[in-house]
């Protein structure tokens, strides 16, 4: 296994962004579950979806959730 350091500003995890990526990771709970699978689809190039997609998967690890990005 390979580990990934992401060493980015935007993944401080005490930042706006952060908080951000948390609120959104709240705003996607149904009655208090996550879906089982989620689809992060960008609008256009450099929308960030990138970004928010790692930041969301390192989240839900944090909270010892199983994640897999693709």
């Amino acid at each position: 296994d390979i580990p990934i350091t992401l060493t980015s500003g935007a993944f401080d995890p005490t930042g706006d962004f952060a908080r951000a990526v948390r609120v959104l990771r709240k705003s996607i709970e149904v009655e208090g579950k996550l879906p089982a699978t989620l689809v992060l689809a960008p609008v256009e190039k450099g929308d960030g979806a990138t970004t928010t997609l790692c930041n969301l998967a390192i989240a839900l690890a944090r909270e010892g959730r199983k994640v897999v990005v693709v």
